[in-house]
């Protein structure tokens, strides 16, 4: 069975058959799979609640349609500087990772994500 538009399967929305929602929460990732960079259409990636200490730059670098970033409440205590390359980006949720607000790259960011309607 292939996914038509609007589909969505537990976790993941399709439309014209690409991911463009991916939600991982609460899934005890270590790790975010290289593979997630490979969803160039994804406009909504959800991984809260895991126990990632980073990010792949490739995602930063390969997803720029990301509309929707939530990251919260893992151990990220950085983010690549790629992070700060969404175009798209509107909403960020970032709460709950140890000192990854208080990096002088995300407060810049932050600011540059204010101007375009960031909403958190």
């Amino acid at each position: 069975h292939v996914a038509t538009a609007h589909e969505e399967w537990r976790g993941v929305k399709f439309e014209a058959g690409r991911v463009v929602a991916l939600n991982l929460d609460a899934k005890q990732l270590s790790v975010l799979p290289e593979c997630v960079s490979q969803l160039t259409e994804l406009r909504a990636l959800t991984v809260g609640r895991n126990r990632l200490s980073s990010l792949p730059r490739s995602l930063f670098a390969s997803c720029l349609k990301l509309e929707r970033l939530h990251i919260h409440h893992n151990q990220l205590s950085k983010l690549p500087v790629q992070a700060g390359d969404l175009p798209q980006l509107r909403v960020l949720r970032l709460e709950g990772n140890p000192t990854a607000a208080e990096h002088p790259a995300v407060a810049t960011w932050m600011a540059e994500l204010e101007g375009r309607g960031y909403v958190a």
